[in-house]
């Protein structure tokens, strides 16, 4: 039996542990590759892509767990993970080459991604998300057509261990790339 003394010790050193950087995969599942492609296009010609800001696909948020307040943060690169997906479906619906003149401008108005760790994660140094949500608003430009769009997934698992200890998010920014490849392909 656990003592009241030992417990209340106990919860600083919890709070205050260490919770190591999960690795993030920034490319597509070969499912969602699949549906992307299912959105293909006949064009002769492939799009650019231009991002606003230049440098969002290089953004990377410092990111507390909603379980874990200020304590913990968590390197979160949401510029990289959606660009990336964004360009794999939208090169597999349309075809995405820098030198077109055929220009897609993705201006980014939001990103903005959160995410619970597993119980277990005061337990442990590599913790899981069993719960994600990720929110992107955007405006497009392509050629004389102008549209703004919020884009909104979440992801949820009730397993423990079962995925990657990122995967809950990640298949929340595959969604979302799903989501804009829609909507592209929808108005070209």
């Amino acid at each position: 039996m656990i003592s009241k003394r030992s417990l209340l010790l106990a919860i600083p050193l919890l709070a205050g542990c260490a919770v190591s950087q999960p690795s993030f995969n920034n490319r597509l599942p070969d499912s969602a590759v699949a549906a992307a492609k299912e959105l293909a296009v006949s064009r002769k010609e492939p799009i650019a892509i231009r991002w606003v800001p230049g440098n969002f696909p290089g953004r990377v948020d410092d990111q507390a767990p909603s379980a874990f307040g200020s304590v913990t943060k968590i390197k979160v690169p949401i510029g990289r993970a959606l660009s990336e997906r964004i360009t794999e479906v939208l090169d597999s619906a349309v075809g995405v080459q820098g030198s077109s003149s055929n220009v897609l401008t993705i201006t980014v108005l939001d990103a903005k991604s959160s995410f619970h760790l597993s119980g277990s994660a005061a337990l442990t140094s590599a913790p899981t998300m069993d719960a994600a949500t990720c929110v992107f608003t955007v405006n497009f430009t392509y050629g004389n057509k102008e549209w703004q769009e919020t884009f909104t997934a979440q992801g949820k698992t009730t397993t423990t261990g079962g995925q990657s200890p990122s995967g809950v998010l990640e298949s929340a920014w595959d969604n979302i790339a799903l989501q804009v490849g829609r909507s592209v392909v929808k108005r070209l």
